[in-house]
């Protein structure tokens, strides 16, 4: 081949991932990831040299994957992901499929090798067409530019991958770009900007179908014990939130808000606190909940409490009414009577009101009041994760944000989260609740630091889940986030969930094959990624480390060790006070 065939392609290539990337750039997006590699060095350079977008180089792409994911959950905007050729794209998948799970906009650019290296037993070569299977809501493949391939095909690709991983639902979209060698060559004339020839497609908020409004407002006529229960990611922002508590008020209906749901710590627009219903956990789990609903609104995905969904598995069988902007489903008990198909703000503000007056709504007020009550006193006392959540909650700044590992942490957030911790703050949660899975969990509250901009972040994570991303602890003493990153690391000496499951009683393969505790020290873990650390006993030093990791830039691991026997039992009395405090005021009343 000539030199001037060389060059040729060279430039090619160039201008083709030129294209790609400033019609991403156009459709909305504003940062890109990019993993090392030889086959993708021309989508590398067009994001460095595009200039309108923000480009991080993280090493291992599985590690980047979440980042990205990080990213796109806290902007709200979609985020480029870039990697070479071969297995390097593998290494995306579980980020890919939270992202599909919980509908967040990525847009992922594998490299390929032309056609003819295909089926030949050619080095980092294999069908990267659908390697993310279900989990890319589009995969497509772009052949390698020639002299006949118009650069408009290729923003026009770009283009309608950014809008279908913005359009509802949300998700990942894939473009696998083959490419020829020479990949780059050295003084390649610089190509005139191209004019936008795309416009791009904002997404659009669904609208619910007046017929679906009625069919619910009749069954809501006829409730006399109606509840609107607030799942995962059920208000994607803070006037959805206020939305939805206020359609309780109409409705005349109790509100249960789990902590990742974005309408547990909501404020009203005058920033009071408005009365969501945030004990259910531990209210459920005793003879309060032996009423059972008539109604059921829920917003958002499946709940994370079991005594909750237990509860509503008991009592609403063709009671329950889900909302989802996509209209999927996501029942799994199939509880559901209706779906509706609508954004959760409009739904919520076209419903009309009041509902039944009564005392139903009152009583899971009064019930609640205790319950918390029941729950600081237990939360004042010992070293346990319980107590570690309210001092986290306390120490948070007014403008931080909180992620929360899947497992125990979640659950405990769930469990004894009281927004009066907060004072008049109003954080944002961040939770992986699509796949529940605990890998990548700090590569992806690293990103969501970046991504929200200015303000401090803690992340809530167990002992297993940050030895799972030792990856992410390296990354973090790679990066400078935009705001001080406390890592709040509760050891329990392994997979502590598992003491609540009948599992636990197993005579000889408990500890073995379910606790599975780890020998790898963390403080030499935090020293060799260069991140801060420190190790802390009880309550009052987790407080003073917060308050330092807080405030200042970086990143520091604040590290409990709990004994994890003990705090089962913690648990267990907590959940015991909650239920004999309510019983003395409630007396099983209707």
């Amino acid at each position: 081949m000539s030199a001037e065939s060389d060059r040729r392609i060279a430039r090619r290539n160039r201008q083709a991932a030129a294209a790609l990337v400033a019609a991403l750039v156009e459709g909305g997006v504003e940062a890109a990831v990019v993993s090392p590699g030889s086959r993708n060095t021309p989508l590398m350079l067009a994001f460095a040299e595009h200039g309108g977008v923000e480009v991080r180089a993280v090493l291992d792409e599985r590690v980047a994957g979440f980042y990205a994911l990080g990213l796109a959950r806290a902007s709200g905007r979609p985020v480029a992901l870039a990697c070479t050729s071969g297995s390097a794209g593998a290494h995306y998948l579980p980020a890919l499929i939270e992202a599909e799970r919980s509908r967040v906009p990525l847009v992922v650019l594998t490299a390929d090798r032309p056609p003819a290296l295909h089926g030949c037993g050619a080095p980092q070569t294999l069908d990267q067409t659908r390697i993310f299977g279900a989990f890319a809501k589009r995969s497509r493949t772009l052949p390698p530019p020639d002299d006949d391939t118009p650069r408009r095909a290729l923003s026009s690709a770009a283009a309608d991958a950014v809008a279908c991983a913005r359009a509802c639902p949300a998700g990942p979209v894939h473009l696998n770009v083959q490419l020829r060698e020479p990949l780059w060559m050295a003084g390649l004339p610089d190509d005139p900007p191209r004019p936008s020839i795309v416009e791009p497609r904002p997404p659009a908020l669904r609208a619910p179908d007046p017929t679906a409004v009625a069919r619910f407002e009749d069954r809501a006529k006829a409730a006399e014990r109606g509840v609107i229960v607030c799942g995962p990611d059920a208000a994607p922002g803070r006037e959805t939130a206020r939305a939805i508590i206020a359609l309780g008020h109409r409705l005349g209906w109790p509100v249960l808000a789990e902590a990742a749901s974005g309408v547990r710590f909501a404020v009203d627009a005058d920033g009071g606190r408005p009365q969501t219903i945030a004990s259910y956990d531990a209210l459920l789990r005793g003879p309060f909940g032996a009423v059972g609903p008539d109604c059921v609104l829920r917003f958002g995905r499946a709940c994370t409490s079991k005594p909750l969904t237990r509860w509503l598995a008991r009592h609403a069988v063709d009671r329950l009414i889900a909302v989802d902007p996509a209209g999927e489903r996501h029942d799994p008990d199939h509880l559901a009577a209706q779906i509706i198909e609508a954004d959760a703000r409009l739904l919520a503000d076209a419903i009309g009101g009041p509902g039944r007056a009564g005392g139903w709504r009152a009583r899971w007020i009064a019930a609640d009041a205790v319950a918390r009550g029941a729950l600081r006193a237990a939360c004042a006392e010992g070293w346990w994760s319980g107590a570690i959540v309210h001092r986290l909650l306390a120490a948070l700044p007014y403008d931080a944000a909180l992620h929360a590992a899947s497992s125990m942490p979640i659950r405990d957030l769930d469990g004894f989260g009281d927004p009066a911790l907060l004072g008049a703050g109003c954080p944002p949660v961040y939770a992986s609740r699509g796949a529940n899975g605990i890998d990548g969990t700090i590569a992806t509250a690293l990103g969501e630091a970046r991504g929200r901009g200015a303000g401090p972040l803690a992340l809530l994570i167990g002992d297993l889940a940050t030895l799972h991303d030792v990856g992410g602890l390296l990354l973090a003493g790679q990066i400078e986030p935009t705001g001080p990153v406390a890592i709040v690391v509760v050891d329990n000496g392994g997979g502590g969930i598992f003491e609540y499951l009948p599992v636990a009683a197993h005579p000889a393969r408990f500890e073995e094959l379910f606790l599975t505790p780890q020998p790898a020290a963390l403080e030499p873990l935090c020293a060799a990624a260069g991140v801060g650390y420190r190790a802390v006993e009880h309550g009052e030093a987790l407080t003073a480390a917060l308050t330092a990791s807080l405030t200042r830039r970086g990143v520091t691991v604040v590290h409990a060790r709990i004994d994890r026997r003990a705090d089962v039992a913690r648990h267990r009395a907590a959940w015991a006070a909650v239920g004999e405090a309510v019983s003395a005021i409630d007396g099983g009343a209707r």
